[in-house]
């Protein structure tokens, strides 16, 4: 079976005005990708400041998405992600995320890495990670993370390593119902 791994960034077809907004018919129009059978995305350092709510529509096969180092403020379209259930790795890295939907990430259901590191968030949903039962690693370090509901972390149970550091909790007692994770 044919898979296209679809890598893109400036310098091979995307120049800085077309980076600020990406959308489906960005990706899609008159350049051959099919995403239907695209397995990785790779948008990091290219200056995006929106993603449109279709933009991954019919990405059904995608893997890993990588949006790592744009200027992405907010993720506040619940079915942005909708169509990714194969999704198994997000990196949202070192962006400004301040606000996230609270079911962003409810489709991704196979999603096992899960990185949120280096950006401005200060608060989460006690049910934003709710249906990601399959998460082995997550990665909140560098946010401004000050309290955490009890319950965050607790549909959570292929968890192995969390990263939290850098923030300003200060306390982690929610997390003692498992002993096994590993917090960094």
């Amino acid at each position: 079976m044919w898979q296209l791994y679809f890598i893109f960034f400036i310098g091979f077809g995307l120049s800085i005005s077309d980076a600020l907004n990406i959308d489906r018919e960005y990706l899609t129009q008159d350049k051959g990708y099919a995403p239907e059978t695209t397995v990785t995305v790779n948008l990091t350092r290219s200056e995006i400041q929106q993603i449109h709510p279709d933009t991954f529509a019919g990405f059904v096969q995608l893997q890993s998405l990588d949006l790592s180092g744009n200027q992405l403020k907010s993720l506040d379209s619940p079915s942005l992600l909708n169509e990714t259930t194969n999704l198994r790795k997000l990196v949202l890295s070192s962006n400004k995320l301040s606000s996230l939907h609270p079911d962003i990430f409810s489709s991704l259901i196979n999603l096992e890495e899960l990185m949120l590191d280096n950006n401005l968030i200060s608060s989460l949903d006690a049910n934003i990670f709710g249906n990601l039962t399959k998460l082995h690693y997550l990665d909140l370090q560098n946010n401004r993370l000050s309290a955490l509901d009890a319950s965050l972390f607790s549909r959570l149970t292929s968890l192995v390593k969390l990263t939290l550091d850098s923030n300003f909790i200060k306390s982690l007692e929610m997390l003692s119902y498992k002993p096994v994770i590993y917090v960094a």
